[in-house]
């Protein structure tokens, strides 16, 4: 008898444990809902890798208006009020950032690929990982 209980509760759990993973529900994850409100707010113009352009609005970098970028070993972040207009470019399995400041001068600047940035649009909301872009061009910053 002993087996038995062990079997039903083992049915049990397994039917619960089934149960329990529709909960999340099963929706697809390339619908953007929402995104990370920006702690400022930037109009800036958007060319993909398909050389589709974008004006976006609410830009940011989960929701910082940084880009988060190396130099050399160093990790730094570039604040988007600095940025004049940033090229990007595959190099192996990374992406480099040809980046022109307002005061001046550029950088050229490595990025994580997969970095994500988020915005809003006339027609909807945004999200392009650092990998799909060609170039930003930062327009103004926004009351």
């Amino acid at each position: 008898m002993g087996q038995l209980k062990k079997n039903i509760l083992i049915a049990v759990l397994c039917v619960f444990a089934f149960a329990s993973l529709g909960m999340g529900g099963l929706g697809d994850s390339r619908i953007i809902k929402k995104i990370p409100e920006p702690d400022r707010h930037f109009l800036v113009k958007i060319v993909d890798i398909d050389d589709v352009s974008y004006s976006v609005t609410d830009f940011s970098v989960e929701g910082l208006t940084l880009i988060p970028v190396k130099i050399g070993r160093a990790d730094a972040s570039i604040d988007l009020a600095d940025i004049r207009s940033a090229k990007f470019f595959r190099r192996g399995s990374s992406i480099v950032a040809q980046v022109e400041m307002k005061k001046g001068g550029s950088k050229s600047l490595a990025i994580d690929p997969a970095v994500t940035f988020y915005g809003r649009t006339s027609w909807g909301l945004l999200r392009l990982k650092a990998e799909d872009l060609r170039e930003v061009h930062v327009i103004r910053r926004l009351p």
